[in-house]
């Protein structure tokens, strides 16, 4: 048996956050019981299997470029509406200029 602390060291929780997220559909959701009132059963969740890299680095490189590219996404959005704005006030413009 694997001592908890060594097993922690081995987990990164990000990791096996976005690893759920993107599976969600196909891991979780079937283990859900109830129409109204979904319900998530521990002992369900606990006999999941989660495929991990074999060192935490990888997991950690793994979730540092999903964020990269989060952040990068969420810059790009901001940056589109701080276009649009603009896009819009020039329009605005060209038309008092009649």
């Amino acid at each position: 048996m694997v001592a908890k602390a060594e097993m922690a060291s081995k987990v990164y929780v990000p990791y096996v956050y976005y690893f759920l997220l993107a599976h969600k559909d196909d891991l979780l959701v079937p283990l859900m019981r109830g129409a109204a009132n979904v319900s998530l059963n521990l002992d369900r969740l606990k006999k999941l299997k989660i495929p991990l890299p074999k060192n935490v680095g990888e997991q950690k490189k793994r979730v540092e470029d999903l964020e990269n590219r989060y952040t990068r996404l969420n810059d790009a959005r901001r940056e589109i509406e701080r276009i649009s704005l603009e896009l819009a006030n020039c329009v605005s413009e060209f038309a008092k200029s009649f």
